[in-house]
Parts: C-alpha cells; sequence; structure tokens
C-alpha cells in the first residue's frame, strides 16, 4: 500500500510537516495565545525548581525577525516576577559562586560568532550547550536559526519552540491563519519516531500551538520589559557593527597582501626580463642583489616547505628541482639587497621593511611569498 493509499485508509488522517503542524480546514487557533506561552514556560521552571530536577531547557528556534527576542525578553521580566534570579543578555554570564536559577541567551549565533568565542575560548557548539547548562539552576533557554548544527547539539536536552510566520505557513503548507507567527511547542522527535511514522504511518505526538498576534502582544507597554528588550538590541547592533568592521578590515589586509604581491612580482618579471613565473625565479636566485637563507625557526622552515613544494610543481621541473634543493638545505628565505635593481628605496619594498643581515640590509621574502607573486601576477 503506497502513501496516498494509507492516508485514504486512515492510517494518518493528516499530512504530515517538519514541524508536525496539522492543516486542518480551520488552522487559527483562537487560544491560547502569548500570555498564556510565556504562561507555560513559566510554570514549567517552577515544576523544575519544585522538583529539584531535572532541568527545564528550551530552544527557541526562528528565522531572523519572527520574534524570538520579544518572547525571550518576555520570558526574562515574568520569570523574575515569579521570584527567580535570571540572567539575560547575548553573551554567557561572568563565573560567580552560585549559579543563576535561569539563563536566558537572546542569540546563541551571536554568541557562537563573536570574536571572543572564535579566537580566545574557541568554544565548539557542544561545550557551550553544556556550559549554558551548567550555569542555570533549573534550566535555560536559548534562541537560534533554524541550523541543523545548532539542533543537533541541543535537541537531545531541551524542547523546541519552533516559531513559523504566516508567509511561510501560507506558501509552504498552504495554511492559512490570522496569527502573525505560530508557535509550536514540542519535544523534538527521535529517529526512532521518524522512522515509526514512514513504516507504519504511526504520528509523533504533536506540540502545543499557541498564536501569537504581534498588534496584541502585551509587554509592548511594560517598561520593565522595554528596558530589557532594548538593552540586548543595543549589545546586538554594536556586535553587528563590530563584526562588519572586522570584515572590513580582514578585507582591506587581503587587498593590502595582493597589493605587496604584484609589487614584487613586477620588480622580478622587470630585473629579470624573464616571460615565464619558473624562468624568472631562476633568474631571481642568481642575481647578486639576492642571497638566500634560512628562517629562524625549523617550525618556519617546515610551514614554508609545506607551501613552496606544491607551488614549485606549477613552474616546471627546472625550478621545482631547485626550489626542492633550496628546501632540503634549510634555505628558504629569499633576501632582496636593498638600493639593489630590485628594490632601491631603503625603507620598504613590497610591504616588506629591511632587516639587517651578516650580508647587508636587507627585505626578507619567503620562497613561497614569491612563488605564489609570480604565479599570480604573470607578465600579459
Amino acid at each position: 500500500m503506497g502513501r496516498d493509499e494509507a492516508h485514504e485508509a486512515g492510517n494518518c488522517a493528516l499530512p504530515m510537516t517538519k514541524y508536525f503542524i496539522p492543516p486542518g480546514d480551520d488552522y487559527t487557533p483562537k487560544v491560547p495565545g502569548v500570555w498564556d506561552l510565556i504562561k507555560y514556560l513559566v510554570d514549567r521552571v517552577k515544576e523544575a525548581r519544585d522538583a529539584g530536577g531535572p532541568i527545564f531547557p528550551v530552544l527557541v528556534v526562528g528565522d531572523q525577525g519572527v520574534g524570538k527576542s520579544r518572547l525571550l525578553a518576555a520570558l526574562a521580566v515574568e520569570l523574575r516576577r515569579a521570584g527567580f534570579d535570571v540572567y539575560y543578555d547575548l553573551a554567557l554570564p561572568k563565573p560567580r559562586e552560585e549559579p543563576y536559577d535561569y539563563v536566558i541567551l537572546d542569540d546563541l549565533a551571536a554568541l557562537v560568532t563573536s570574536w571572543e568565542w572564535l579566537t580566545k575560548a574557541g568554544r565548539t557548539l557542544k561545550k557551550i550547550e553544556i556550559l549554558i547548562r551548567n550555569l542555570g539552576r533549573w534550566g535555560y533557554a536559548v534562541a537560534a536559526p533554524r541550523a541543523s548544527d545548532v539542533i543537533k547539539n541541543f535537541r537531545e536536552k531541551s524542547y523546541m519552540l519552533v516559531l513559523v510566520p504566516r508567509s511561510e505557513l501560507k506558501h509552504e503548507y498552504n495554511i492559512s491563519t490570522n496569527c502573525d507567527v505560530v508557535a509550536l511547542y514540542l519535544k523534538y522527535a527521535s529517529a526512532v519516531e521518524y522512522m515509526l511514522y514512514y513504516q507504519l504511518y504511526i504520528r509523533p505526538l504533536r506540540g502545543r500551538r499557541y498564536c501569537i498576534k504581534w498588534d496584541e502582544f502585551p509587554w509592548y507597554g511594560d517598561a520593565k520589559w522595554r528596558h530589557e528588550y532594548e538593552r540586548v538590541q543595543a549589545k546586538r547592533q554594536e556586535l553587528v557593527a563590530r563584526l562588519l568592521d572586522e570584515l572590513r578590515g580582514e578585507k582591506d589586509q587581503a587587498a593590502a597582501a595582493r597589493n605587496c604581491a604584484g609589487e614584487l612580482a613586477r620588480a622580478i618579471y622587470r630585473a629579470t626580463g624573464a616571460a615565464t613565473p619558473g624562468e624568472a625565479l631562476l633568474r631571481l636566485l642568481e642575481m647578486p642583489d639576492v642571497y638566500i637563507t634560512k628562517p629562524r625557526s625549523r617550525r618556519r622552515l617546515e610551514e614554508i616547505k609545506a607551501n613552496a613544494l606544491p607551488l614549485a610543481e606549477r613552474l616546471g621541473p627546472e625550478a621545482a628541482a631547485k626550489v626542492a634543493e633550496l628546501l632540503a638545505a634549510g634555505k628558504a628565505v629569499v633576501a632582496v639587497r636593498t638600493r639593489s635593481a630590485l628594490a632601491y628605496s631603503p625603507r620598504e619594498f613590497a610591504c616588506k621593511k629591511a632587516t639587517g643581515y651578516a650580508e647587508g640590509r636587507a627585505y626578507p621574502f619567503t620562497l613561497d611569498e614569491v612563488i605564489a607573486a609570480l604565479l599570480i601576477h604573470q607578465p600579459a
């Protein structure tokens, strides 16, 4: 029996969507609404506290602009009014002796992609999930995009609050509703539940549905809610501005590096009169204004060797053999004398400052830098 026949036979009365939302003829839920949703979440945290565990974690999932921040700010305010010590922000709280009762992180993507977490702490999503879980005595709520890597690390421990906008319901599921957002609260379906559905048409348990209409959002006039919401949004804007500055800086650095490589390549082709990268390198190494020396550390030599050998294969057999010979002897720095046929300036040439050597002052270029410049910026 095919799937369509199974539906007609009554094994599965309604088609399943990826969010387990049953279409129905009249889908729009009159109740419950957003106030019922926040009250339900607060009550679950109270139950976790009264029972002494397990904790109550929630992963709020939805696309950008769907309303995750508004809901989390409301949850933070109402938990505090219920007597809980709540931490609500973009970044993890600083360590303290006693954990918070509940931790709310407004944007997991902002936390993961921020400069500190990428370069200083180097946390993976799994480690971040463990940290968050340990910081909240009775649980945590985290907002995240609908990304598989996020859900993969949180789904076994967290309930999910999936926010689906009206436009998506209409275009993807052909569902009409007067709710701006439908919030679906569910426990993440396991692989076994998926298997049972696709093989036996046994539907996983559907979650609770809540109708959110933003023009009726009761916290818009709440001073405490507005303070929390605007505070976190301001931090997000600062983070976005900082990340954009860093990206612009990286772009500028990349452009500067290309310009430096171009200056070096043009000078070499001009001084050697060569027409190909391999010929230019061989003539360069024979010039009296150039000497080859060893890098300061063995580790640096290995890095240069790893980059230079694959590039040298593109220069032709003679030049590649010369490069291999130099690297085998530990020589990987091409020093270009100041005030020479290649570089007259005594201060800087191709973004390199002159350095003192036993043979005299020179601009130091690694062998892989020279080869890459010659390959990229070949004469027309």
